[in-house]
């Protein structure tokens, strides 16, 4: 059984998602583009959430959703929130509603 590196998992993932930079997936995840850029040269894993992440986007890519879910990315539907991306990867990838987090009022 052949293991894929962490470096090939998330670059392959970029390039399955039609993600053109390691910027793009970085906004994408709400993480650095350093980190990603860690990540696709071996010096970093992706943390518990991170790692989550790549695996829902990873189910996206399997169902065929990663096309719409990209074109909602790139136009702005996620309001360049971290948290508002997670909740959509994650109702995309499990088949759930997006439920949009609360917000604390000061």
């Amino acid at each position: 059984m052949k293991t894929t590196s962490v470096a090939d998992r998330v670059r392959g993932l970029r390039k399955a998602l039609g993600l053109n930079s390691q910027e793009e997936l970085a906004r994408l995840l709400g993480v650095s583009f350093q980190t990603v850029n860690r990540w696709e040269n071996g010096q970093a894993t992706p943390s518990g959430l991170a790692d989550s992440l790549l695996d829902c986007l990873h189910k996206i890519v399997a169902s065929g959703q990663a096309l719409a879910l990209v074109e909602e990315f790139r136009s702005g539907a996620f309001g360049g929130g971290s948290s508002r991306a997670f909740h959509r990867i994650y109702s995309l990838a499990f088949g759930v509603p997006a439920v949009e987090p609360a917000h604390r009022k000061s």
